[in-house]
């Protein structure tokens, strides 16, 4: 019994390992339970299997310690727990992108069988890690990663801890099949050293208790992954950056843009298309559901479960920044600076959506997590320019075909096939706008969202003035708003699925920012000018050593502040005994936007011919300056000036003239 479950876990563990043998199994089968020892994992095969981005590679994959008990009676209700004490795994970056077969990941080693009872069972297993180390090469960069007591277990859709039957949300209409998975861990330890670079020091992130929640959708007729969502959690977070720290990140993240980069637009092309061809089918089921009068309870929650497209997801509760010069020259040259500063960045719920595989056309966001599609100016701003590209793309192809010699016959014919020109242009431009119209249904987005509740940046602080001070936070609770983010910012980028070479709007990028109050402080506006600079010059000079300088692209840009305050407040005592005299200066605008693009609402030439004339029939141009009563036989003649050039030179002198001049020259 013993040596036939052997010769059954050989059989299946040995496309996935190197050297397994029948001693490094120890088994007992009444028990339910096992261990294995030393295994070494085929880095390629597991390469697939994990489906890893084209741009890397695993390695080596090693594992001391394997455990696992199965509670034969109760495998309805309770998971099979597997135990795994030390992982090491080893990876880097390809030089070029790996080919992807059509068909990779854990469905290219199984034939495609129904949902049933085996699958439930490998879907619900609990899995406990003990330790991860992660080593990952890239030419300019070595980075080390080491998780502890990490758990995979399953959860209810309220992420509570059920039996298994209550982890699966079912939907026999469908056919589709809901998964909650939840990972946890302890500890995170991360460590990047430059290899070019040995100036940089080292980076360092640490982090305690986060999550991540997984829900996954699944085709019941071939056990096919349809979508997934992930959520990424972090508690608290405090980092504390130097210069030189945040110049490594950045030089970190620049080495591995390039292919990245790369890598995405081939899978996401690929994946889309995919995506597009599942589209009508869940169209259909929408449609259908809508026609049935009532659903159960189970169709109920699977509907308010159900993961309609792909989406990752970051939240972060709170998060502590804190930014500190080095030594040297990229300090400011300030003598309260000199000595060393830090700024303090404090932020309150940071949430990072991103939505791969949307639809653009139509605009339809009621899904999304935490959005509030009716009130987002961003999703009119999308739906106008959208259809403003359509309207001119039409229009110049219909322009384009009016010029072809479509219509256009023989002079002695011409009485004869006038009527026939007419319907062939028809028939052509039909054509042509349908498959216009085609192509453009099929355009696909990739949406990033980032929002933040509230923040707060204090202004810098030195060795003389330890205690913090506002610099700019949110001014939400100034005024009676209602419970939005404070900073909204959208990122749009459109594209075709498959292999489509058909016109694309512009890129586009949206940031609203809710009330905000800056105190203004010079100090803090000299750290940071400094402190970017310095990275600027930094990455420029990377990037003219590396001669990776890439080609900037056209972005439609869009930011809009709603009721921003700006102080400026005195730096010394100057009531000089008035008691009322005022301490700060206070700007308020009600609405302020800066754009690329010229909008329809109110931003055409006719509105800018109205506005400057309003201007000029304004008091300034065409009213009375009103001066001291002494100089009323000199404005007499002002008045009768209608040049503003006249005026302002008029306005130059009198600054100039001493007041006994004025005097006498008011007398005459």
């Amino acid at each position: 019994m013993v040596s036939l479950l052997k010769n059954q876990i050989l059989k299946h563990l040995s496309r996935f390992t190197k050297n397994l043998s029948p001693d490094k199994i120890n088994l007992s089968a009444f028990k339910g339970e096992g261990e294995l020892t030393g295994l070494e994992l085929d880095e390629i095969v597991l390469t697939d299997l994990l489906e890893l981005p084209s741009w890397v590679r695993l390695t080596s994959a090693w594992c001391n310690k394997v455990a696992f008990r199965i509670q034969w009676t109760k495998l309805k209700n309770v998971p099979i727990y597997i135990s795994l004490d030390e992982v090491k795994v080893q990876i880097e970056t390809c030089e070029e992108l790996r080919s992807l077969s059509a068909q990779h990941g854990l469905s290219s080693y199984g034939t495609p069988t129904k949902y049933n009872f085996i699958n439930k069972v490998i879907d619900g297993m609990t899995i406990f890690v003990n330790v991860v180390s992660i080593t990952f090469k890239t030419p300019a960069f070595t980075a080390s990663v080491q998780i502890m007591q990490i758990l995979v277990e399953s959860k209810s859709p309220e992420w509570k801890r059920e039996e298994l039957p209550q982890t699966r949300v079912k939907d026999k209409v469908k056919e589709q099949i809901l998964i909650f998975k939840e990972l946890k861990w302890e500890t995170l330890r991360l460590e990047a050293s430059s290899i070019k670079d040995r100036e940089l020091p080292p980076l360092r992130l640490l982090t305690n208790k986060s999550r991540c929640r997984l829900t996954i959708k699944k085709r019941m007729s071939d056990c096919f992954v349809m979508g997934c969502k992930l959520l990424l959690i972090l508690e608290n977070l405090l980092w504390v950056l130097t210069d030189s720290q945040l110049k490594a990140v950045l030089h970190f993240a620049e080495s591995l843009s390039g292919l990245v980069q790369k890598a995405n637009e081939t899978t996401r092309i690929k994946k889309a298309a995919r995506k597009l061809e599942m589209l009508p089918e869940y169209q259909a089921q929408v449609s259908q559901q809508a026609r049935m009068g009532e659903s159960d309870t189970k169709e109920q929650l699977f509907a308010s479960c159900d993961v309609i497209e792909t989406s990752y997801h970051f939240l972060a509760h709170n998060i502590n920044l804190h930014l500190s010069d080095d030594p040297g020259a990229g300090r400011s040259l300030h003598p309260l600076l000199g000595s060393g500063s830090n700024v303090h960045l404090q932020v309150s719920s940071l949430q990072v959506d991103y939505y791969p595989y949307h639809l653009a056309s139509p605009c339809d966001r009621k899904h999304w997590a935490r959005y509030n599609e009716a009130n987002s100016p961003h999703v009119q701003w999308l739906n106008s320019a959208q259809n403003l590209f359509k309207n001119s793309l039409l229009n110049l192809i219909q322009q384009s075909s009016k010029s072809t010699p479509v219509n256009k016959v023989a002079d002695n014919d011409k009485a004869d096939e006038t009527h026939d020109g007419s319907s062939s242009n028809s028939q052509f431009s039909d054509t042509i706008k349908n498959y216009v119209l085609s192509n453009l249904a099929k355009v696909m987005t990739s949406c990033l969202i980032l929002r933040v509740d509230d923040f707060t940046i204090y202004r810098v602080t030195t060795n003389n003035s330890q205690v913090p001070k506002e610099f700019i936070k949110g001014d939400r609770d100034r005024y009676t708003f209602p419970a939005e983010s404070t900073i909204h910012a959208e990122f749009t980028y459109y594209y075709y699925p498959g292999d489509i070479a058909f016109p694309l709007p512009s890129p586009k990028f949206y940031v609203q920012i809710n009330p905000v109050v800056l105190n203004f402080d010079a100090y803090t506006v000299l750290w940071l000018n400094a402190f970017a600079l310095n990275l600027h010059h930094s990455l420029k000079k990377a990037n003219q050593e590396n001669s990776t300088e890439a080609p900037l692209n056209y972005i439609d840009v869009r930011l809009e502040a709603i009721m921003p305050r700006v102080i400026f407040e005195s730096a010394v005592d100057t009531q000089c005994g008035q008691r009322d005299r005022p301490k700060s200066l206070h700007i308020q605008i009600s609405r302020a936007l800066i754009s690329n693009v010229r909008s329809s609402d109110g931003c055409s030439r006719a509105d800018l011919s109205r506005c400057i004339n309003a201007c000029q029939m304004g008091s300034l141009f065409l009213g009375q300056i009103s001066l001291a009563n002494l100089m009323t036989p000199l404005l007499y003649q002002i008045n009768s000036w209608t040049t503003y050039k006249e005026r302002i030179m008029f306005a130059l002198l009198l600054k100039r003239c001493p007041a006994g001049i004025l005097k006498s020259l008011s007398a005459n």
